[in-house]
């Protein structure tokens, strides 16, 4: 099938012999990956200009799209900008449990300094609060069971367990290490 001359913006006819630059073929390729390789219709929608204000036919798009491998190096951007893309959502997932992790902590500073203020007997939400963050700390880490322990001890092992978590000395606040309580 024969391929018909183009007209440039001003009516005159450009020749067919006049040859597309590299450039030219380049910015067509990307313009195609970043339109998410539209065809038909949309694809001469997506096309740029040439220097002689010339659209390429689409039969000669794909002539270079097959000749130049275009759908392989399509394939390889596309694959990497998936690779970026779960690169991000894996960022943002960690600092989401980074600020999950500083609330939880929050919530069993606060907690444990008023029951440790003021004795187990005088607020059931600082207690609230203390198994609340401990909850959403596990949750965040995988420590499944801890909850379940802490749900399951009398006061005075939850009172023992609450002091052997934190330790105070010149008012900085030290984490220790979980032990059982038996």
């Amino acid at each position: 099938m024969p391929i018909t001359p183009q007209k440039s913006k001003n009516g005159s006819i450009v020749p067919i012999s006049t040859a597309y630059t590299q450039e030219y073929k380049d910015a067509c390729f990307y313009a195609w990956v970043t339109a998410g390789q539209p065809r038909g219709n949309e694809l001469i929608k997506i096309l740029p200009i040439d220097e002689n204000s010339r659209v390429v036919d689409k039969r000669v798009f794909w002539k270079w799209a097959h000749e130049d491998n275009w759908f392989k190096r399509a394939d390889d951007i596309n694959q990497r900008v998936d690779i970026i893309k779960q690169e991000e959502v894996i960022q943002r997932r960690v600092e989401m449990f980074r600020r999950q992790m500083e609330v939880a902590r929050t919530l069993q500073d606060e907690g444990l300094g008023y029951i440790l203020d003021r004795g187990l007997n005088s607020g059931t939400e600082a207690l609230r609060a203390v198994v609340e963050g401990i909850r959403i700390e596990q949750a965040v880490t995988g420590g499944a069971d801890m909850l379940t322990k802490i749900a399951n001890m009398k006061d005075e092992e939850l009172l023992n367990f609450i002091s052997k978590m934190q330790v105070e000395t010149g008012g900085e606040v030290i984490e220790g290490a979980l032990e059982d309580v038996e």
